[in-house]
């Protein structure tokens, strides 16, 4: 979805958002590819910087919805709703994830 925004809209594909968030939502394709990477190269670090992006994606889209455009989890915020679901996904998987990507391959 970031490099699609990117793609399409610009650096500031948010316009209402101020500039350092759209640059760290840019920054996300950088993040997620590399956590996809590593990923499936089998590296725990790559479930270690899943986890911390999806973290602070987290944040940074309660930030925007709160903070910036101060409303809630409604109809607005449909796209956070999704995110915070995938979040849990995430966060519910990795200690299995973990352990799988611990053990030695034949």
């Amino acid at each position: 979805m970031h490099l699609l925004g990117l793609v399409l809209w610009g650096f500031h594909s948010r316009p209402w958002a101020p500039l350092w968030l759209n640059g760290f939502w840019n920054s996300l394709i950088v993040f997620d590819a590399l956590s996809g990477a590593l990923l499936l190269k089998g590296r725990r670090s790559g479930l270690y910087l899943t986890c911390l992006t999806m973290l602070a994606d987290l944040a940074s889209n309660l930030y925007a919805v709160y903070g910036v455009r101060h409303s809630g989890l409604g109809a607005d915020a449909t796209d956070v709703v999704v995110l915070l679901a995938f979040g849990l996904f995430v966060f519910a998987t990795a200690p299995w994830l973990h352990r799988c990507l611990g053990r030695p391959r034949l």
